[in-house]
């Protein structure tokens, strides 16, 4: 929910024909950047936790050993590190026609390389490095970890390196947006959609 409701954002945007005076107004950019995103954050935190529930009151997930606790902060970051990973694909959106299509593939390739479906180790030893470049491998594998009821302590150097990986993608983002912008402007396709 994250990727696909914030990648969406520039879109929209162009689309409806409000990219031009968001680009134009006073505002400090980083602010905008992140700001359009913030909501985002808490979307996905409920779409989350609603998916925890069908997975203990559909599929009987034991979640009886869980540290809830150790689960929500593993939830927020999780949330707040693939919502700046969206911000990045969507930063491609003000140049690019659309950047729905990258979502879509960085969907597929994110479920086949950051551990949703399979462990990591499962991958060939040179697809690995490029599992830990996205937030979710940390997430998914400390979410694991707090089902079974890690402590915060056991949990806190993946969370660490997520939140390092989330303000990396997040930065890497708003300067992707800033040169785009830049392109964008340079090259008159600022509101082609």
């Amino acid at each position: 929910v994250s990727v696909f409701a914030v990648c969406n954002i520039t879109g929209e945007e162009k689309n409806q024909g409000t990219i031009e005076n968001l680009l134009v107004s006073p505002a400090n950019r980083f602010s905008v950047f992140v700001g359009r995103a913030v909501f985002q954050i808490a979307n996905g935190l409920a779409t989350v936790t609603i998916a925890f529930m069908y997975a203990a009151l559909i599929f009987n997930v034991d979640f009886s050993q869980a540290n809830y606790l150790g689960l929500a902060m593993v939830i927020l970051i999780t949330t707040f590190a693939m919502t700046g990973f969206g911000l990045m694909l969507s930063s491609l959106g003000l140049f690019l026609r659309t950047s729905m299509i990258i979502a879509n593939i960085f969907l597929f390739i994110g479920l086949l390389l950051c551990g949703v479906n399979f462990p990591v180790s499962y991958l060939p030893g040179w697809m690995q490095p490029f599992s830990y470049a996205i937030p979710m491998t940390y997430g998914t594998e400390a979410a694991r970890m707090a089902v079974e009821g890690a402590s915060l302590g056991e949990l806190s150097g993946l969370l660490g390196a997520e939140l390092l990986v989330g303000f990396a993608v997040m930065i890497a983002g708003y300067l992707m947006f800033r040169w785009f912008e830049y392109l964008a402007r340079s090259k008159g396709t600022l509101d082609r959609f």
